[in-house]
């Protein structure tokens, strides 16, 4: 799997910079070649559906992986729950 043959890959490295970065690696300094607000916006900005498309990329990715390398090393099914029509995890994914 590779970000050319893998959506939920290619989803996942296009949010890394605008979302993962400015909300990981936060940073209190003023930097000249930066816009101020870039980092701040990317936290105040960031939708509850931007938030599930990502997890809905990951969960996809997570079983994506568990079919390629099987149950060797224990399976997935188990723990790993996708959201519900309504943006939602069931209870089972909780207990």
């Amino acid at each position: 799997m590779q970000e050319s043959n893998c959506p939920e890959i290619a989803l996942l490295l296009e949010k890394e910079e605008t979302v993962r970065h400015p909300l990981v690696h936060p940073t209190p300094k003023i930097e000249e070649w930066r816009d101020a607000s870039l980092r701040e916006s990317a936290f105040f900005n960031l939708t509850v559906d931007q938030v599930g498309e990502m997890v809905d990329a990951v969960i996809r990715l997570i079983g994506k992986f568990n079919e390629a390398v099987g149950e060797q090393f224990g399976g997935v099914n188990e723990w790993l729950h996708s959201r519900g029509a309504d943006g939602r995890f069931s209870e089972a994914a909780f207990g």
